[in-house]
This record gives C-alpha cells, structure tokens and sequence, in this order.
C-alpha cells in the first residue's frame, strides 16, 4: 500500500466550490494525514464531471483543449457568447456544456420561468460550430434551466412544428408550446448536421415523460407551479407522440432524452448519440487505468441522494472503483444515501453538513471542511492498515 496512489475525484459542489478546488482540499487533508505518518503515496487529482455543468471544463482539462467563445443567446433570448473548449487532435472537435448558455444560473438571474426558456442558444452554438469546421461536438447536457424538450436548438437548426390544423409554430418556441406539436420536421437540421458527430454527456438516464421524465423529476428546481408541472408534462407527451408517429417511440424512451428538460431527445432526434456523461468522462481521464495501482479513491459532489445512484459521478467513479477492488469514500455536502450506492461500490458517504452548522455556512466553508473531513477518513484508513 505504501506506494500505490490515492486517487481525487471530485465533482463540483454546485454553489460552492468547483471540481478542481473541491479536488484540491481534498487532496490537501488526505496529504497531511499521510505525512503524518510518513506515508509516500502519490495523491493524483482528476477533476471530473458527469455531463452536468463543468464537463466542458473536465474534458479540456483531460485532453489540454483550449476555451473560446462563440455567438449564442441566453434561455430568456439575451444575446451573449458562449463558452466551447476546442479539442486537439485529427478531427476538429467541440465540447460545450449546454449550461454555458441555457443552465439554471441564468433562470435564477432574470427569474425562472420554464414555460418560456429555450434551448435556442445551444442551437445556435451547434449551428456556429460546424460553420467553424468542427466535425465531432460533444454537449454536456445536465444544469439546464429549459424544458421544452429540445425545440428551441432544432429550431435554431431549422426544424419546423406545425400545429393540428397545419399552422407553422413559428416564433418562440418554448415550453409552453409543446402541446401545440402536431408534427415535427427535421430533415433540415439532419442536413445540417450531416458528416458530424454529435455526443449527448448526460448525467441522470431519465427518459422524456413519466414519473422519471424531465418535466416530473427537474421542472420543479427550474420554478414551474404544480399546475405549470402539468401543463410541461402534458406537452412533453403531445410532443413525444409526434416524434414517435414520424421517427419512432424509442427516441423519447431513451435512456438521457429527458435530460436537459429534454434537449437529450431533441438533439438524439437530430441524430446525436447520447452517452452516459461520467463514464464517458472517467474513460477521457483514464480512470481505469489509473485504479490498477489505487489504494483508495476519494469522489465528492454537492448532494449525494438517489439521483446519485441513476449514474451521476460519484456512484460512477465507486462502480468503477469496485470493479477494481479499490475503497472509494464520497465527501458531498449533504448526505441522503441510498442502499444501491454501498452495494455498487461506494465504502462510505460523509457529509459536510451536521446539526452544528447551517447549510449556508458549509458552502461558505466547503473547502476547509472538505479538507479537514478527508484527513478524518484518511487518518482511519491509515489505522485500518494496521489490522491487515
């Protein structure tokens, strides 16, 4: 064990502290606890992500890719630039997070309003990126503050709706026209996007409609009412049958269509591929063969609850980590576990928030906390060492 690696892979805690400096003061305590000891193992720091805001910045950091900006609109129609990494290598390739345009953060700014943001502006990002060259784009999907199932980023793309009696919906197209969908049209954006290979990162594998779907486990944190809920998830299942009369139910029921408040099932509609976004992440930073020389692996995120267990990273990285026969510990911020995390892997989750403080007062604290609880844990797996 004295030379294997302890391996930091942290999500961002939302709010708080990014992945890299949550990485970091995790790394930070776990190294003071070693040094105590005079303990040589390497602490290597990944900061990672799942498909949700960040995934940009992870997949950059991973492949050494280069930020730039482009022309885009904000969820409420705002005109901005948005952020997109361009990637080294033979084929021109993109990744943005749909978040850099369209996430919660700008919902919170103007106020929410789900029944009138759009995805026009991930649309018009694609639409700039393949006018640049690029020839593989990969999006990550989750942070959204949207639900209009995607129709704003194929408009933007040329798709066309129309409504029963024939009408073209055209103007805002936003969530509280989806249950005027009769027909979907897509056959201009299939042209747009033809020789490009487009990759949906998503981080919860929810499908379109349902109990599970986007509008039933999200619209709430984007600000919809009880009755906007239903009016959202009435749509969604007009707009699902459309898509399924033209193009097949199997689009809507896949696994990620609902992420993104739906932009999953837009853009898979328009022929992109959707992809779990933290294995897909864990894979770019070689993960995997990182853990054949791990002792021990620290992950981390801001709230660890069942959410967690439909595949963001951190029940990732201990499904990876239990693959490998390697402990793996998730400090989050606040801690509602469920048995399905201990039995894929995760050996124990710690949460930074007890009776003594306020979840305001953590966040203000998420570093110093997270650094003082990773020498805890590693202090006890030191101790353990002992006992083999």
């Amino acid at each position: 064990m004295q030379n294997k690696t302890i391996l930091v892979i942290p999500d961002s805690f939302k709010g708080a502290l990014s992945a890299a400096d949550t990485g970091e003061a995790i790394a930070s305590g776990v190294r003071h606890a070693l040094g105590e000891r005079k303990r040589t193992n390497e602490v290597l720091v990944f900061p990672a992500a799942d498909g949700g805001e960040g995934t940009a910045q992870a997949v950059a950091a991973a492949m050494h890719g280069q930020f730039r900006q482009i022309a885009a609109v904000d969820l409420f129609g705002h005109p901005m630039e948005g952020a997109y990494a361009d990637l080294p290598g033979d084929v021109p390739t993109a990744v943005l997070d749909m978040a850099a345009c369209c996430g919660i953060g700008f919902a919170r700014q103007y106020g929410p309003d789900p029944m009138r943001a759009s995805t026009y502006g991930v649309g018009m990002m694609l639409d700039g990126l393949v006018s640049l060259g690029y020839k593989r784009i990969l999006v990550g999907l989750g942070g959204s503050g949207t639900n209009d199932g995607g129709i704003g980023a194929l408009a933007a793309l040329g798709a066309q709706f129309t409504a029963a009696d024939g009408s073209l919906l055209d103007g805002s197209l936003v969530g509280q026209v989806l249950s005027r969908i009769d027909t979907v049209e897509i056959s201009a954006v299939q042209e747009r996007l033809a020789g490009v290979e487009l990759v949906l990162l998503y981080d919860v594998a929810v499908p379109l409609t349902g109990e599970s779907g986007a509008t039933r486990m999200f619209g709430r944190q984007k600000g919809a009412s009880p009755e906007q809920l239903d009016l959202l998830e009435n749509g969604m299942l007009q707009y699902a049958s459309a898509i399924g009369k033209a193009y097949g139910e199997h689009i809507p029921a896949a696994d990620g269509a609902g992420a993104a408040g739906g932009l999953g099932c837009g853009l898979h509609l328009a022929g992109g591929r959707l992809c779990h976004g933290a294995g897909y992440v864990l894979e770019t930073l070689g993960i995997p063969e990182q853990l054949r020389s791990a002792a021990l692996v620290f992950t981390g995120e801001g709230r660890t609850d069942i959410q967690t267990a439909r595949g963001k990273l951190p029940h990732t990285v201990a499904r990876y980590a239990k693959a490998a026969g390697v402990p793996c510990v998730d400090i989050c911020g606040q801690a509602d576990p469920v048995d399905s995390l201990y039995a894929d892997g995760m050996t124990a989750i710690v949460s930074l928030v007890n009776g003594c403080i306020t979840v305001e007062e953590s966040m203000e604290r998420t570093a110093e906390l997270a650094e003082r609880a990773a020498y805890n844990l590693t202090r006890l797996w030191l101790a353990g060492q002992n006992f083999k």
